[in-house]
């Protein structure tokens, strides 16, 4: 169980939610987890972590969500 979560939400700002990944990920740490809650309609963020940044989703201390947005 980690020992520090930092859940972030995002909704169509791909290039900021990348960065926030890749900086908590940099953090050397086995105790945290990053839980990225993604509401976003242009899905540029699932593509990417779904393509060139799919190294991303094999940290295991970072979860995806990917959720339907706002009606």
């Amino acid at each position: 169980m980690p020992l520090l979560s930092v859940v972030v939400p995002t909704h169509n700002r791909s290039d900021y939610a990348l960065a926030c990944i890749k900086a908590v990920l940099a953090l050397d740490s086995a105790d945290l987890e990053l839980v990225m809650t993604d509401t976003s309609t242009d899905n540029r963020l699932r593509d990417c972590l779904q393509g060139p940044d799919r190294a991303l989703l094999a940290d295991p201390r970072f979860v995806y969500r990917k959720l339907e947005g706002p009606s």
